[in-house]
């Protein structure tokens, strides 16, 4: 009960402090091919979210900020508090909303053959719905210009295998990607690296 209470505490806090980043109004409206990769050391005990943009622009770290404050009680529900984790911003399904690929980190996501990814469809309420769970992931993860069921192709890497192309089926991607083909990324594919 005491750790329950200690652990409903420490999220409160971490809450409140990520409400408190950095509130200024967006200046400028970038485009949905806009991309943000933060890296989180750990999401109870630092809130603090280092933003890195294509082309060194933080000019959108603001609203991206916003939307990993939305993230974080999403990953703690999905992993029960237990992880850090590196995530990217992206528009995966061309609705002009970016949505969430979250590569989690630390021992109870990550075995020999990788580790855990979430991706996390956004709605403009900033509600995040999880699309996918997939294990023995590695990076680099990139989202290919190609698309599946209005879902862009992503490619990761999996130990074993070399980089493969994960590919929509409707309803989510597939969940081992060691089980899927090996893929070498084209120059026509215009990959675009979202965790490194």
């Amino acid at each position: 009960m005491k750790i329950q209470i200690f652990s409903l505490a420490l999220l409160s806090t971490t809450l409140i402090a990520c409400s408190n980043i950095n509130n200024q109004p967006n200046s400028s409206d970038k485009s949905s091919s806009d991309q943000s990769q933060a890296t989180h050391t750990s999401p109870i005990e630092n809130t603090s979210v280092s933003t890195v943009k294509e082309n060194g622009v933080n000019d959108n770290a603001t609203k991206d900020r916003e939307l990993a404050r939305y993230l974080l009680p999403t990953v703690i529900e999905h992993t029960y508090g237990k992880t850090d984790y590196l995530e990217a911003w992206r528009d995966l399904n061309g609705d002009q909303i970016k949505d969430a690929v979250v590569l989690l980190q630390g021992k109870e996501w990550c075995g020999s053959g990788g580790c855990t990814m979430l991706i996390y469809h956004a709605k403009n309420d900033h509600s995040l719905t999880l699309v996918t769970k997939t294990t023995v992931t590695n990076t680099p993860i990139y989202q290919l210009s190609t698309k599946q069921n209005g879902w862009s192709d992503l490619s990761v890497y999996s130990k074993g295998v070399g980089q493969v192309k994960l590919s929509f089926d409707g309803k989510s991607y597939p969940s081992n990607p060691s089980l899927e083909k090996p893929y070498q990324i084209q120059k026509s594919d215009r990959a675009f690296e979202l965790i490194q």
